[in-house]
């Protein structure tokens, strides 16, 4: 016969604890495989529920940041990361992921005090020290931007999202010697890294070696299809320079191969207005200038371009109002 069974309120405590310990670690286990499958939304939903049930007994909600992350839902993974700072301030992961989500919102203030905080406890990595050089690149300081970046390098010789990022930072310096090296570095890694080709002409025509920066665009040229990459930079570049060595004939397919790829290019619409206006195709290089500026009304090179076009067809109402409209956005800029 069996004993009578007693369970004092102590033992049902215990009892309770630990069927709770037990669902939540199930709970935190089927949302961590929901990340691992790339169900980015569920995963995200799933912690963010285990953190309501359970506040700060586990990294639910910087788990939920990742997942939002990869949405680029930077405004909800922000939401997740401060709330589990909040519990948990000396998490240098979260901080240095969240100096990462206010750089992609063009945050970079918040970013830098935010990698301040982390590097206040753990050294930071040659990544993290990438967004802070971004961080100053967005604010114009282009010389921090620089010195992070060789920090980066030297930590990590053969990062190729460092040695790029240098690159563009020493071309912003008008360093050209110094960014060709960086954009070399870079394809001698990568060889299909198109940006970084791109970006090799650009410097090399920056030193005036024109001859050398036409053959990196039509190398980035050949790299784009192979990377699938819609990207038209290239065509565009190169149509510039070709125009600016008075070859505008062979500029213009250029720059309109780089319209089909994005066909609401300010850029690409006003430099091939330009040309079309240079062979005297005025009614084209109308068209293309008018939505130039309707893409970007606070172009003062487009509004200009669309004022001389203007005048060249006898359009003088038009080309006032184009005209004054240019000399307000200098003075509004400067």
């Amino acid at each position: 016969m069996l004993g009578r069974i007693v369970v004092t309120a102590g033992c049902l405590s215990l009892i309770l604890v630990s069927i709770s310990f037990s669902q939540s670690a199930d709970a935190y286990t089927q949302a961590r495989a929901l990340l691992s499958r790339g169900k980015y939304s569920e995963a995200a939903r799933a912690f963010e529920q285990l953190e309501q049930k359970q506040p700060s007994m586990t990294d639910a909600l910087l788990q939920a940041a990742k997942a939002r992350i990869h949405e680029q839902d930077y405004l909800s993974a922000q939401s997740d990361l401060t709330g589990f700072i909040a519990a948990h301030p000396q998490s240098e992961d979260a901080l240095y992921l969240l100096s990462f989500v206010y750089f992609r919102r063009n945050l970079p203030k918040q970013s830098l005090q935010a990698a301040n905080q982390a590097a206040a406890i753990k050294q930071p990595q040659p990544d993290d020290l990438k967004i802070v050089a971004l961080d100053y690149s967005l604010l114009g300081d282009f010389d921090s931007a620089a010195r992070y970046l060789e920090i980066a390098r030297k930590m990590d010789p053969k990062n190729v999202e460092v040695l790029y990022y240098l690159g563009r930072a020493r071309y912003q310096q008008n360093r050209f010697d110094e960014a060709i090296v960086a954009f070399r570095s870079v394809l001698a890694i990568d060889p299909l890294h198109v940006k970084a080709a791109d970006n090799l002409g650009l410097a090399l025509e920056g030193k005036g070696d024109f001859k050398s920066a036409e053959e990196a665009y039509r190398s980035a040229i050949a790299i784009a299809p192979k990377v699938n990459e819609r990207y038209e930079r290239p065509w565009l570049n190169l149509g510039k320079l070709l125009a600016h060595r008075n070859d505008v004939k062979n500029a213009i397919p250029e720059f309109e191969k780089a319209l089909q790829i994005n066909p609401d290019s300010a850029e690409g619409l006003l430099e091939l207005g330009k040309a079309e206006m240079a062979v005297n195709d005025l009614q084209r290089a109308r068209r293309h200038l008018e939505r130039s500026v309707e893409l970007d009304a606070n172009s003062t090179a487009g509004h200009y371009s669309l004022a001389r076009l203007y005048k060249k067809i006898g359009e003088d109402r038009l080309a006032e109002r184009e005209f004054a409209l240019t000399q307000k956005l200098n003075q509004t800029q400067h």
